[in-house]
């Protein structure tokens, strides 16, 4: 869309805003997120044969930051040790290398989700405790229903809206894209799946994370065998939303595999609901 036509625009409609925001996208002009090096470093050391506590914490220590960070989620009221982790390396060691990765990528995510504009502001922070809801709770369905790594669907609850940062940034720069609060919210919601996989393969995540943020907006997924990974996040995103504004369409493909029902709020149920108060402690919910 050129200038002249841009002017000529009114941005209250989802197809409108969605056509402009693809527009900036494909441009090659936008710079999209970078993810920090402290997180592509911990992401590429526990991707390797290499990977040991002891150079991980070394990594993390550089960052005081996000060692402390560390440290006070290994020391969390549901930690299941009495002795408190003094050290980086002790940290590591007690939550594991991947959750470890998982939680700088938490720490690291979160000082991206930011914008100028009160209105854009609120929303990335409305999205950023979203994700971390969908996150904990993906932890505890998968730790309780499932035989996945706990700290994989973690990660992959994390990431499974991230799609929505670059266009957060985009709308930052261009606020006429956001005069209609409700058209934006629509406009992202198609967006983001896309996007999300775009980035996620620029800062070269495992592939299993690739196909996160469009799997898991396909409600009515359906494929054959036991519950994956996208069926834990569509899951979680489901009960994330129970008791609260958001409207997500349940599936039921994957609440069946998982022993879960679609209109019963899953943090009453004691197991699940333990498990997701622990993981929330270590995200810091």
């Amino acid at each position: 869309m050129d200038a002249s036509a841009a002017a000529h625009t009114t941005y209250n409609e989802p197809a409108a805003i969605a056509e402009a925001l693809r527009g900036h996208v494909a441009s090659g002009h936008v710079v999209l997120p970078t993810l920090p090096d402290l997180a592509l470093q911990i992401n590429d050391l526990t991707q390797s044969d290499k990977a040991t506590a002891a150079n991980v914490s070394t990594a993390i220590a550089r960052d005081p930051a996000i060692a402390a960070r560390i440290i006070q989620s290994a020391n969390s009221a549901y930690s299941a040790s009495r002795n408190r982790a003094q050290s980086v390396q002790a940290a590591v060691t007690r939550l594991g290398l991947q959750y470890t990765r998982s939680l700088v990528n938490r720490i690291s995510l979160e000082q991206m989700f930011l914008a100028s504009s009160p209105l854009l502001q609120r929303i990335a922070r409305d999205t950023w405790t979203r994700s971390l809801g969908v996150a904990a709770l993906s932890e505890a369905i998968a730790r309780e229903r499932t035989d996945l790594p706990a700290d994989t669907a973690m990660l992959a609850g994390l990431l499974h809206r991230i799609g929505s940062l670059p266009l957060i940034r985009i709308a930052d720069e261009n606020l006429h894209l956001v005069e209609n609060e409700s058209a934006f919210t629509v406009a992202v919601e198609q967006l983001h799946p896309s996007v999300g996989q775009m980035l996620l393969k620029r800062w070269q995540f495992p592939p299993l994370f690739h196909d996160i943020p469009v799997a898991a907006s396909h409600a009515q997924r359906f494929h054959a065998g036991a519950a994956d990974l996208p069926d834990v996040v569509v899951a979680a995103k489901y009960g994330w939303s129970i008791d609260r504004d958001a409207e997500v369409e349940p599936s039921l493909s994957a609440l069946d595999r998982l022993g879960l029902m679609a209109g019963v709020n899953f943090l009453e149920r004691n197991e699940l609901s333990d498990a997701f108060e622990r993981a929330s402690q270590r995200l810091g919910l």
